[in-house]
């Protein structure tokens, strides 16, 4: 049986600052300001969902709690 990755949302996370932050500095070096302005719209929408990602954090440890604790333990 596969193994439910504890870090999941922390790797997902981290990627999605990553992608944020990348999105950021190419705009900043953009030549085009229109091409800028749509790197800042993109990083701007993935801020809104890492927004997301973080309202429904308690929703996703307790799936990740029922995924790795077994059937019997669950119960108590």
């Amino acid at each position: 049986m596969k193994r439910v990755n504890l870090h999941l949302h922390q790797n997902l996370t981290v990627q999605i600052e990553s992608q944020i932050e990348a999105w950021d500095r190419e705009g900043v070096r953009h030549p085009n300001p229109e091409g800028a302005h749509l790197l800042w719209q993109k990083a701007e929408g993935l801020q809104y969902a890492l927004r997301i990602h973080y309202a429904f954090k308690p929703e996703f440890d307790e799936l990740v709690r029922a995924a790795t604790t077994p059937a019997s333990d669950r119960s108590l």
